[in-house]
């Protein structure tokens, strides 16, 4: 698996690419040979798994013995199966170092009296003002390699103090589980870390500003995170599972929610309204028109069929559970 490097050419500027570990290139604009040195390829990670399949299911059935989630399903969902992926993330690490001209409104608050003897104050602007701030900021930049939508992440922070960073053996990787390739390429992850340095600072009030900054000392790598894919079953129907291969927490999943009796609440609604008519017609109105708003705020709306199932129906499904 390799991948493709991004440099500019250093005779006419333009951009060119080439596989990690080549040694020499092909300018296709002025074609120029050229000879590359220095760090050959991007390093490669993993953060090896802590739950097996068996940890990951039994993480996967403690979320669903969460009381808002139906009981009855809980109890008669059964396991299908389960597959470990190994879900690719750039990150770069470097020092963003360049300098920032802003231009700023200059705002100053003068005070007066008015022709009523008020003292007032208004804003005034005045000469916009320049500042130069010289740029050196450390760079930690971390974004997923490929989409990750279906796993319910979108980004996940790296941190090497805590989680061990192994070296990366695609061939015992893969027998362990599905590796998942890296889409993004190395430059597009180099910009997207460049915009983030250069939309931080200036502060506020800014009209206009010039930033030129660059990376250096930069080191990008490949590092993959284990995640379990876990597959459960419901009267033919199939409810799949993302659990965190390091420390058990779901990442994505979706359930029916609990069901709740509502057996009293109609009945003493209409027993309220019929109590306040046989009292007054004008107890009784007020009371059907406060016993009215009640269900529509339940309701959302007066609708014949919604009434139909709120006054008929006993049960009540409660919105369904998701995580992710």
């Amino acid at each position: 698996m390799s991948a493709t490097v991004a440099i500019i050419c250093p005779e006419c500027g333009s951009p060119l690419d080439f596989n990690e570990g080549a040694r020499t290139a092909l300018c296709p604009a002025c074609k120029a040979c050229l000879a590359i040195s220095g760090e050959a390829g991007i390093t490669r990670f993993v953060i090896p798994e802590r739950l097996d399949e068996g940890e990951a299911r039994s993480s996967a059935r403690k979320f669903l013995a969460d009381e808002r989630i139906d009981r009855g399903f809980a109890g008669s969902i059964t396991y299908g199966s389960g597959q470990l992926y190994f879900l690719p993330f750039w990150r770069l690490t470097g020092v963003a170092c360049g300098w920032r001209l802003t231009e700023k409104e200059n705002a100053v608050q003068e005070e007066g009296v008015d022709e009523d003897g008020v003292r007032r104050s208004r804003r005034v602007m005045g000469q916009p003002v320049r500042e130069l701030e010289v740029v050196s900021r450390h760079v930690d930049y971390s974004t997923p390699a490929a989409s990750l939508k279906g796993f319910g992440l979108t980004g996940v922070a790296l941190a090497a103090a805590v989680l061990p960073l192994r070296g990366v053996n695609f061939e015992e990787m893969s027998s362990r589980g599905v590796v998942v390739d890296a889409v993004k390429q190395a430059g597009q992850v180099r910009d997207e870390a460049l915009a983030t340095a250069r939309g931080q600072g200036g502060g506020q009030g800014v009209l206009r500003q010039d930033v030129r900054i660059r990376l250096a000392r930069e080191r990008l790598s490949l590092v993959y995170y284990p995640v379990w894919r876990l597959e459960f079953e419901h009267h033919d129907r199939i409810y799949p599972v993302v659990v965190d291969g390091i420390n058990g927490s779901l990442f994505k999943g979706r359930f029916p929610g609990a069901v709740r009796v509502r057996l009293f609440s109609p009945l003493a609604l209409l027993a309220f309204v019929a109590y306040a008519w046989s009292i007054h017609p004008l107890v009784g109105t007020a009371a059907t028109a406060i016993c009215a708003a009640m269900v529509r705020r339940t309701l959302g709306s007066l609708a014949p069929q919604r009434l139909l199932c709120y006054f008929a129906g006993w049960l009540e499904r409660g919105e369904e559970v998701k995580c992710g």
